[in-house]
């Protein structure tokens, strides 16, 4: 049986995704009001830090793999990476025409998968907020994206009642 130990109070409007990050040691979680928080999993009552770089609500929200790192999603057509130790903006993705409405952190966390309300997913640079590929397929909003382990495939998601597998391919021999 599963009991509640914790609360966590501050966002003034419905929230939208928590995440841990790996080592259990955070929480992140984000709201319709626009803001995301940082938690200390040991003192569940103490926001480390408060996200307010967004401009509209911030729909998603999830760690890289080690937890140094944090991403965001947001209605303003944007994804957005901060660093978890000082809350400070790293990147911003800003090239959607619609909400991202889900965000997936490549294992290896050098680039980040967007799905967005304007039909498509893109894969990005994290360290440079530069679009590596629009994964462009679908004909209605994409409202998932992940990767798998491997880093060779990509899944999407759509209002289209279809599932995308984008497989990596070396061009040179391909």
């Amino acid at each position: 049986m599963y009991r509640c130990t914790a609360t966590l109070y501050g966002h003034t409007a419905e929230l939208t995704a928590c995440h841990y990050d790996f080592s259990y040691r955070a929480i992140a979680s984000s709201s319709l009001d626009g803001t995301a928080k940082l938690w200390d999993v040991r003192r569940t009552d103490s926001c480390r830090h408060t996200i307010a770089g967004h401009t509209d609500e911030v729909l998603d929200i999830c760690f890289d793999s080690v937890g140094r790192r944090v991403a965001t999603a947001s209605s303003d057509c944007s994804a957005c990476i901060w660093d978890v130790s000082s809350g400070d903006l790293i990147s911003a993705m800003m090239e959607h025409t619609a909400e991202v409405t889900k965000i997936f952190w490549e294992p290896a966390g050098h680039h980040l998968l967007t799905a967005s309300q304007d039909h498509s997913s893109k894969f990005w640079d994290t360290e440079t907020g530069e679009c590596l590929q629009d994964l462009k397929g679908h004909t209605a909003p994409v409202f998932s994206v992940l990767m798998n382990y491997l880093g060779d495939t990509i899944l999407t998601a759509s209002k289209d009642n279809t599932c995308c597998v984008w497989q990596q391919f070396n061009s040179k021999n391909n």
